[in-house]
């Protein structure tokens, strides 16, 4: 027999792999300033015009308790599985997996979007740079797709350090070159700013456009919520990890609001409207109308963007379902850490194929950008029945605690809670039924029904196989008592952010 050793295989995620600024920087990645801001800018501006800047104003107004509920819960409960474990020990064990069904779901019609998106910001960069190739070519639409999981794949396997490094640099540079473009537009109509576009009585907006809209805006900013998914790899997570959360959705927000604000006086909104309906992103004919021979600068960051944030998506999946995988709420090879690397290498590789899968299918049927529209107005529902749920475990994780706050920790959530609900039914529910049997649509809500209810067999067929949801590092106990951590040593109390 040989006597060579054997390596133990790891059984935890790689603790203190990041601190606070590569928690926040994961979650602005994920929100993606430039596929945010691309995408969504346009639909929006071509509905009510004008007052573009105050609808996502009022989005981040809408997500900010919500934030604010994700900070406080990731301090009692700092895990990998964020949702389904805030959810599932908060709750309700039963409600728990469902939620982490839902949160999966969600996050994996997010992975969906920034690829689809990098397709097409790769038909225009092959364009600006001296290639025939048509803004919605399908072949190399796929071609870009597949380049795009491939990078993100090499960069997301070896950890989320390298992974975090990679997508710091990548956000860097798109913030700075879109901040760039809004600020050229700002100084060449400096002398016709005003706050009208913060006047609700402008342009087209009224109850009905707002209602309709509103889902497109919050969209930008969801996905804040992967930053609680690092925290088993983040240095002090209690307070780095509610810290990073509350930093990623305000600077977020400035950028966001500040680049939309520049652009409603970029071009005539009749313009936007057209370029929307013709199935083009307008920014990247306002570039080339700005900056000219340097418009390629926005399709380059439309593809580092699309990257970059599908490197994120799967990073915060991938440790939500190696989360769900230890608990005996998946599949055990779901849970199967890297030898090497300690990162879960099977749930990333079937995030790889089922994106991939997606947009190729997709984006042939339907196009690249439908397609991202189809995927990104689908998240809403998951999204916001998993913010409201989270609102909820804000409430009851803290009622007996001794960091209770009546602000903190009721009249927040609750807010949340309404914020989210009033959104749920008035822009995706009454505003995709009363849109018809078209593609964003009806249909739209039959697949959330139904998905729904998928879930809910799911989490009765692993209700006798799945555990209550478990966090490592852990250091007390629901009631605020110091327990004995795997070091043997008792932890001190956390106190709320």
């Amino acid at each position: 027999m040989s006597d060579t050793p054997v390596t133990p295989k790891p059984t935890k995620l790689r603790a203190n792999a990041i601190g606070i600024v590569a928690a926040a920087t994961l979650g602005i990645v994920f929100m993606s300033p430039a596929l945010a801001f691309y995408g969504n800018w346009g639909p929006v501006a071509a509905t009510v015009g004008s007052p573009t800047p105050l609808v996502f104003l009022f989005a981040a107004l809408v997500i900010a308790p919500t934030a604010l509920s994700y900070a406080f819960v990731s301090n009692r409960l700092p895990s990998a599985g964020g949702a389904y474990t805030f959810i599932g020990r908060g709750l309700n064990r039963h409600l728990g997996n469902w939620s982490g069904f839902a949160v999966i779901s969600f996050y994996i019609l997010i992975l969906f979007t920034p690829s689809t998106l990098f397709g097409l910001f790769f038909n225009a960069f092959l364009h600006d740079i001296g290639l025939n190739v048509s803004p919605t070519n399908y072949w190399t639409y796929a071609l870009g797709v597949i380049l795009c999981f491939t990078v993100a794949a090499t960069l997301g396997f070896p950890g989320i350090q390298s992974s975090s490094r990679a997508a710091t640099l990548i956000v860097a540079f798109e913030i700075l070159v879109i901040l760039a473009l809004a600020t050229w537009v700002v100084a060449k109509h400096a002398g016709q700013l005003s706050f009208s576009p913060f006047n609700p009585g402008s342009g087209g907006l009224d109850s009905n456009s707002f209602w309709l809209v509103l889902p497109i805006a919050f969209y930008s900013y969801v996905g804040f919520d992967v930053v609680s998914t690092a925290a088993e790899e983040t240095h002090l997570a209690r307070r780095a990890i509610p810290r990073a959360t509350i930093a990623a959705v305000v600077i977020f927000c400035l950028y966001l609001v500040y680049s939309v604000y520049a652009m409603t006086y970029a071009v005539p909104n009749k313009e936007v409207s057209g370029l929307v309906s013709s199935g083009i992103t307008p920014i990247i004919p306002i570039a080339h109308q700005y900056w000219h021979s340097f418009g390629w600068l926005i399709s380059l960051t439309g593809l580092t963007a699309g990257m970059g944030a599908t490197l994120a998506v799967i990073i915060g999946t991938s440790r939500v379902m190696y989360a769900m995988a230890r608990d005996g709420g998946l599949s055990a090879p779901l849970g199967r850490l890297h030898p090497r690397f300690q990162t879960p290498w099977a749930a990333m590789t079937l995030l790889l194929v089922v994106g991939l899968a997606y947009d190729l299918i997709a984006g042939g049927i339907m196009g690249g950008l439908l397609a991202y529209f189809w995927a990104g107005t689908a998240v809403a529902f998951f999204a916001l029945v998993t913010y409201t749920l989270v609102n909820a475990a804000n409430i009851t994780l803290h009622w007996r605690h001794a960091t209770f706050n009546v602000w903190w920790h009721v009249v927040t959530p609750v807010l949340g809670i309404v914020f989210c609900l009033a959104v749920l039914y008035k822009s995706f529910v009454q505003s995709l039924w009363n849109a018809g049997w078209v593609t964003i649509g009806r249909g739209i809500l039959v697949f959330v029904v139904v998905w729904s209810l998928v879930g809910v067999a799911y989490a009765f067929r692993v209700r006798n196989t799945a555990m209550l949801p478990t966090f490592e590092g852990d250091d007390e106990d629901l009631d605020g008592r110091p327990v004995a951590s795997a070091g043997g040593q008792a932890g001190k109390v956390a106190g709320t952010p």
